[in-house]
């Protein structure tokens, strides 16, 4: 990495931090808040689905377009932007429709700056893996960070949760002043070059969109977290608490991901990615069969382990599998695939929990048990070296 993009690479990390502070602050009271709204189960379900998909479809149609436009910062800015507006918005909704409308515009936003933000991280050179493992680590703080500071406003029982939203606010300026003012655009991209998406997508490798394929059955077991909230304050555990679960599960996450990078040089990501998919589907049957608080702890220990050690390892495989003029468009095409499945899983989710609560997190146990054959299955065939 030449010395003039260290400013840069600090700049999105910077906005990744700030974001995530401002995106948990809202998320770990969502669900109390769905609550307070009067929604039921399969209101949840749809909801939550609804805006996964949304989200995956503006990284899909935003990391298109940063590949058609030649620029990476534009979409960066204007997600940021929008992510201000949208935080505050949360506080004036007052039913289902309208708590719909502004986790859709929240989810555009996001939507609209990670995939740029992804392909401009290895636009910017250096390693890739560690990189990636990097800027994990720092999306795992922020977590932690938003969530800390929703529990210690909450343990105020004069606070409202509405109040949350409004503070949410400003981490999510700070972030767009980040994206604005320091991140410089990287110039790798030749003037006057032709965009074709045929092409592009030509070009994709046949292994990544087997790969592909295998991320899709993963999705099935990432259903939203308002699932294992509604579980455990269902096993006794008070909406205050539950943002200490939020705590729990980044911190556990952080840690993952940090040995992630640590091992970068000794541990293959192929073995990584298949100890994180044994530690979600343990998490799984750990919430399944979770009467009490410790079985709550133990699955919300293994699913942040399973977070931090694969997501380094998924953008990493893309990553490597990519050129610059096709990398944002084939991390379009994984944030595509996934929200398809994230829509499916979250429904029926949803529905499965309407029966029990605990049903759902059976259904993702045997997705992640098919998931880890399905990667063994392919990564056979072949190998891609780590960097």
């Amino acid at each position: 990495m030449v010395p003039e993009e260290r400013p840069s690479i600090a700049a999105l990390i910077s906005v990744v931090f700030f974001s995530t502070v401002a995106t948990m602050m809202v998320t770990a009271v969502l669900p109390a808040y769905f609550k307070e709204l009067g929604l039921s189960y399969i209101q949840i379900g749809r909801i939550e689905g609804c805006t996964a998909c949304v989200a995956f479809l503006s990284k899909f149609l935003s990391g298109i377009f940063s590949d058609k436009i030649q620029k990476r910062k534009l979409l960066i800015v204007w997600g940021t932007g929008l992510s201000v507006i949208a935080k505050g918005s949360f506080a004036l909704a007052t039913g289902g429709a309208s708590i719909f409308l502004v986790q859709i515009c929240d989810r555009l936003a996001k939507g609209m700056r990670s995939c740029p933000l992804d392909a401009m991280i290895s636009d910017l050179g250096g390693n890739k893996r560690r990189s990636y493992g990097v800027k994990h680590v720092v999306f795992l703080c922020g977590s932690i960070t938003g969530s800390y500071i929703t529990y210690r406003i909450l343990k105020n029982s004069e606070i409202t949760i509405k109040s949350i939203f409004y503070a949410a606010m400003i981490p999510a300026a700070i972030a767009c002043l980040c994206a604005k003012r320091f991140v410089k655009e990287p110039e790798l991209f030749v003037e006057g070059s032709n965009f074709s998406l045929k092409n592009i997508v030509r070009d994709i490798d046949s292994y990544l969109w087997r790969l592909f394929g295998v991320l899709f059955l993963l999705m099935f077991a990432r259903f939203g977290l308002s699932f294992l909230v509604l579980k455990s304050m269902n096993a006794g555990i008070a909406v205050s608490g539950t943002a200490r679960l939020y705590i729990l599960y980044d911190i556990s996450a952080a840690i993952a991901a940090l040995f992630s990078v640590i091992a970068a040089k000794r541990t293959s990501h192929e073995l990584l990615f298949k100890v994180s998919l044994v530690c979600h589907m343990i998490a799984h049957l750990a919430f399944f069969v979770a009467r009490g608080k410790c079985l709550i702890f133990v699955g919300t220990i293994l699913a942040g382990a399973h977070i931090g050690m694969s997501q380094g390892c998924i953008m990493y495989m893309i990553s490597s599998l990519t050129k610059s003029h096709n990398r944002a468009t084939a991390f379009s095409i994984y944030y595509l695939i996934s929200s398809v499945g994230l829509f499916l899983s979250n429904n029926v989710a949803g529905r499965l929990s309407h029966v029990n609560p605990s049903l759902a997190f059976l259904f993702g146990a045997m997705f992640c048990a098919l998931t880890l054959l399905a990667f063994k299955y392919i990564s056979a065939s072949q190998k891609i070296a780590d960097a």
